[in-house]
């Protein structure tokens, strides 16, 4: 019987030549994947690659990497307004009876006393304004820190509103008045406001009107009466919003925004809305930048707790009344804050911080309540607690 002919035993290659084929085939493998992402790059948007990518291999959130920490010499209480504000460049600090500049880096870049303990402070422009809410002693500061003007004993102020350099205006509750200063810390108008007790109030700059919301009930209905004042002192116009509460009111460049239970209404001194959008869902919580973006918090009136945090959104609107996005939240929002192009929502002692196209960037949990966010830029957000405010540098 014919033996069966068997092949010959494959050579064993070399182990150099094993190792250069390994080479080899790892060089064609990373060269396909560049090709494959040079592809998606040009087919797909940067960013949006880039984040699919991140999710995918669970590269995580947003970074918080710490600037800066600023220590209060007392607990600040939530309904106490902001210690530390934006100006420009620089964050200001008022508290303890001492106005502090720091520069982005968290560096301390000047530093005055003004006295008192309790303080109102806003910038605009190339001018820094600071109140002592009690006393009433008012300050005009440059960007140095260098008084430029001061008046004294103005009374309790409860709101301070500047949007420009050419003057501030300063809201007195119990005496029902709105004071309008000039830049040099000369009186410009004082407007008297005969109504129990205002909504909301704020400045729009090219109509160069002042709009104060007051609420009222008549023969078992209610409405809102937007009043229109000038810079001058004399009321130009009102509004009057049928079976709508007008709580927030918010000034820009050519018109307000009215914001009820739920809807938004912008307005000009005209007697059209320039839009009116009608909301199914009760508004929770809003905020809106400097560019007329808003953002909220929806939720489903008189549900119970569970069924909120199903049914639980933030939203963000354009200053044309358009929908840019709405995503659901995985917490009730106690608080929300919009930036220039990002969204920070806080809840249940979490943070929350998404894009303007709905997508979640990052996170972060803290042992203790956060009770003011503030917008530094982009990449920095300061977190303010009863006791210090946290400076944090963001990566995406």
């Amino acid at each position: 019987m014919k033996k069966k002919s068997v092949p010959p035993a494959r050579k064993a290659e070399p182990v150099g030549k094993l190792e250069e084929i390994k080479a080899r085939r790892k060089r064609r493998t990373i060269t396909s994947l560049v090709i494959l992402i040079v592809c998606l790059l040009f087919t797909f948007n940067i960013e949006t690659i880039f984040t699919s990518v991140r999710g995918v291999l669970n590269l995580g959130g947003a970074g918080f990497k710490s600037v800066t920490t600023l220590e209060y010499k007392s607990a600040v209480k939530i309904n106490d307004g902001k210690v530390v504000q934006l100006a420009g460049e620089q964050l200001l600090k008022a508290e303890g009876g001492k106005l502090q500049a720091y520069q982005k880096d968290g560096k301390l870049a000047w530093e005055k006393t003004y006295g008192g303990s309790k303080a109102l402070v806003t910038a605009a422009g190339e001018n820094i304004y600071l109140v002592e809410q009690d006393s009433g002693d008012f300050y005009i500061l440059d960007s140095k820190g260098d008084i430029k003007a001061k008046r004294e004993a103005l009374g309790k102020i409860d709101r301070i509103i500047a949007k420009g350099d050419q003057f501030v205006i300063l809201y007195k509750k119990l005496e029902k008045k709105i004071l309008i200063i000039k830049s040099n810390g000369e009186d410009q108008a004082t407007i008297d406001l005969p109504y129990p007790e205002i909504l909301d109030m704020d400045y729009a700059p090219k109509l160069d009107l002042i709009a104060v919301s007051v609420f009222f009930i008549e023969n078992d209905n209610f409405h809102t009466n937007v009043f229109l004042f000038g810079t001058d002192g004399k009321m130009k116009g009102a509004r009057n919003f049928n079976n709508q509460i007008l709580s927030r009111l918010n000034g820009y460049e050519d018109h307000f925004v009215g914001v009820a239970e739920k809807g938004l209404i912008a307005f000009n001194d005209e007697n059209d809305d320039l839009w009116h959008k009608d909301i199914d869902r009760l508004i929770n919580r809003v905020d809106f930048n400097q560019g007329g973006y808003g953002a909220f918090n929806l939720v489903i009136e008189d549900k119970a707790l569970e069924d909120i945090r199903e049914e639980n959104t933030v939203t963000v609107i354009s200053p044309k009344g358009e929908w840019i996005f709405e995503s659901s939240l995985p917490m009730v929002a106690d608080r929300i804050f919009i930036g220039q192009n990002r969204v920070a929502i806080l809840g249940e002692n979490q943070l929350v911080i998404t894009d303007f196209k709905g997508r979640t960037l990052g996170s972060k949990t803290f042992d203790s309540t956060v009770k003011e966010v503030l917008w530094i830029s982009d990449q920095q957000i300061g977190l303010e607690f009863e006791d210090r405010f946290e400076w944090y540098e963001l990566s995406y």
